[in-house]
Order: C-alpha cells, then sequence, then structure tokens
C-alpha cells in the first residue's frame, strides 16, 4: 500500500558479475564468546541479520559464534536490507550501498554507478531484486515539467553501468522479476485516492523491459478468489518465487475487513488461494512453500502454505509480537523469526516453535560456517 506521490523505479545491475573481478574493500569482523545454542539442536548454516544496534550480524547457528560487522557501519531499518534470493548480494537502497556475501564474516563492497540519489527517494521495497541477481528495485519520485515532481507512481529500469532508465509504466508497489529485467507490478487504480492519500490499485501485471506489460489479474478476479465482497477496494503487494516462476499476491481491504493471498502463474493462471493475514511473507528457497507470519486472531502465528496442498499453522505461544522478519533455513526445513521472548529468535519446524539466540531482523539463512 503506496500513498499517492511515490514512485517505483527499477534498477537493473547489468553485468554484476563481471564487476565482481575489481578489487573491493575487506573488513575485519569482531567475534564475539562462543554462545552454545542450547534452546534448539540440529541448526547448520549462518544467519545474516541486522542486530538492534543496525550493524549486520553473522551467528553459526551449529556454535552460536557471532561476528559483528561493525566496520561496515549501519545500516536502514524500514525495510531491512535486501539479499538477493541466491544469497549472494545485500542491497541498502537507502544508504546506497550494495555488498557481496561471498563470505558472510567478510562481506565486501561491490562498485557500481547507480544514478539515484538516497536521500531523495521516499521508501524501498523489500524483494527488490531482478533478472538473476543484475537487477533490484527502488522507490523514486521522477522528475516532471520544469523540475517539479510528479505525483503518478512510474516504475523504471536503470542500467546501474550506464545510467540509462526505461520506463515501465504505473506502478503503486513492485518486486524484481527473478528472469527478466523488470518486475511484478501493483497498478494503481485511476481516480483521486481516498481521504487519507491512499491509492487502491486495479491489478498485477508483469512488465519487463522490452516487452509489452501483461495483465496477470485484475482486483476482481483476486478478491473473487478470497471470497472478499465485489467492489472492495484493497491494496496489493506481489512477492515472486526465487525461480520467478509464480507470485503470490498479498490482497489487503483498504477497510480492513478481509485479507489473504492468491498465488498466481508468470503467465496470469490461479494456482491457489488462502485467507492469511497480511503480515510478513517469504517463499522457501527451492519456491514450494509460501511462509506468511502475522497476528493472527488468537495471537501471532506463522503458516506454511505448499502451494497446490494443504498449509500448516504454527502458534507462536513464545512471541512477544508478531514477527517482523523471518528466513528460510537452507534445507527448507525451518523458518526463523525475529520477535521471541527477551529478544531472541524463534524457530518453526514441523509445526513446532522454540526459542533460539541470536537478535535482531534476521535477512537471510545460508549455508556455511564461520571461520
Amino acid at each position: 500500500m503506496r500513498r499517492v506521490g511515490t514512485v517505483l523505479v527499477v534498477v537493473i545491475l547489468a553485468g554484476l558479475g563481471s564487476w565482481l573481478g575489481y578489487t573491493q574493500t575487506g573488513t575485519t569482523p569482531h567475534h564475539s564468546a562462543v554462545v552454545p545454542v542450547s534452546y534448539v539442536r540440529g541448526l547448520a548454516g549462518v544467519v545474516l541479520a541486522e542486530a538492534p544496534s543496525s550493524v549486520l550480524s553473522a551467528t553459526d547457528m551449529q556454535t552460536g559464534k557471532v561476528a559483528m560487522l561493525n566496520n561496515l557501519g549501519q545500516f536502514s531499518s524500514n525495510p531491512n536490507p535486501a539479499v538477493s534470493a541466491d544469497g549472494k548480494f545485500l542491497l541498502d537502497a537507502a544508504i546506497g550501498r550494495l555488498l557481496s556475501l561471498s563470505s558472510f564474516g567478510h562481506p565486501q563492497a561491490v562498485p557500481n554507478e547507480l544514478s539515484f540519489t538516497p536521500g531523495d527517494m521516499p521508501g524501498f521495497l523489500a524483494d527488490p531484486w531482478s533478472d538473476d541477481d543484475r537487477g533490484v528495485v527502488e522507490l523514486s519520485f521522477p522528475g516532471g515539467v520544469q523540475g517539479l515532481q510528479l505525483t503518478t507512481e512510474v516504475a523504471a529500469v536503470e542500467s546501474v553501468r550506464t545510467g540509462h532508465a526505461v520506463s515501465l509504466g504505473p506502478a503503486d508497489s513492485a518486486a524484481g522479476d527473478p528472469q527478466h529485467a523488470g518486475a511484478f507490478i501493483a497498478v494503481p487504480a485511476p481516480g483521486k485516492p481516498f481521504s487519507n492519500g491512499v491509492q487502491p490499485d486495479a491489478s498485477i501485471v508483469l512488465a519487463d523491459a522490452g516487452s509489452p506489460s501483461r495483465l496477470l489479474a485484475t482486483t476482481s478476479q483476486l478478491n473473487r478468489a478470497l471470497g472478499i465482497k465485489r467492489g472492495t477496494a484493497v491494496s496489493l503487494v506481489p512477492i515472486p518465487d526465487p525461480q520467478g516462476s509464480m507470485v503470490a499476491v498479498q490482497v489487503s481491504a483498504l477497510n480492513g475487513n478481509a485479507s489473504g493471498v492468491v498465488v498466481l502463474s508468470r503467465k496470469g493462471a490461479l494456482l491457489g488461494s488462502q485467507p492469511l493475514g497480511f503480515g510478513w511473507a517469504g517463499w522457501s528457497h527451492s519456491g514450494s512453500t509460501l511462509a506468511i507470519a502475522d497476528a493472527g486472531y488468537a495471537g501471532p502465528e506463522l503458516t506454511e502454505w505448499k502451494v497446490g496442498a494443504a498449509s500448516v499453522t504454527t502458534a507462536l505461544h513464545d512471541a512477544s509480537a508478531a514477527p517482523t522478519a523471518c528466513a528460510w533455513s537452507p534445507d527448507d526445513t525451518s523458518v526463523l523469526c525475529d520477535g521471541g521472548p527477551r529478544g531472541n529468535w524463534l524457530v518453526i519446524r514441523s509445526g513446532t516453535e522454540s526459542v533460539t539466540v541470536g537478535r535482531g531482523q534476521p535477512l537471510v539463512w545460508a549455508n556455511g560456517r564461520l571461520g
């Protein structure tokens, strides 16, 4: 849901892989004392998180060793820095930083020619990566006639290496297309916004540079799939799976009376729908299961939905609040979320909730060990 005047810009990192051969500045992390993972056994991999102090941390889930990456400085928190689906790169668009995560203990700055000015950005998307890590999505106000800012949201593709921009059309919310240089876009409805400045959405389209936009579903079709009353104004947020073969669309009625998730193929075929809450949502690495964390009627909960099959909802009895950020384990068997007691993390696997060490908002959980 975006306010009028918010504009979306899709930035394409052309040839990103070739830049990684440049000389990069390394950082030396500070390692804390080893803290045994006493609450949950059998965990492995490394969790990269944004600590409460806004610096990055890396936690070895097998040993409990933590590396605080203080030398990288502080990062933004709304939204969190965005890690690509394959865990190779991190973008903090709010401060204009791009990192390689080839080593979680030693992230490296990636040279880039991004032409946007972070200070001009009103906000950023939580799911920006596009075109197999060569693109990202940011929000921006484009300039209008005589230097005035336009009030209609516009999506554009900008080459990081050249700064050349290509318009993709109106956009209210978006997420990068993993397969091509473009985005899944929530198109704002025509007409005036509500009195609170919120503009309802009209449809979801797939807009790739050099190709006509493809209509995937109208708001009416999404509402019908969820049993939402015809004509209800809604906000739409697209969340593509890591492979870009399908997209989950979070649908939230602007009157607060209904919400849910609809999954579409990239050609617009209806693959499934669930009357789930409007909270954090993220796909497993394989793209087979969608996890949604929300407040729930009886308290915080996490639902794991294998599209085309049944869903499993786990009550988060130990949560002090609904999670704001989660991450799937490398083997897709567990989900780790913030919001646990005393700031600790929660781990949900096989329908069971447990508390484990670790603090802050998890960004990605990947294979590996801290040295």
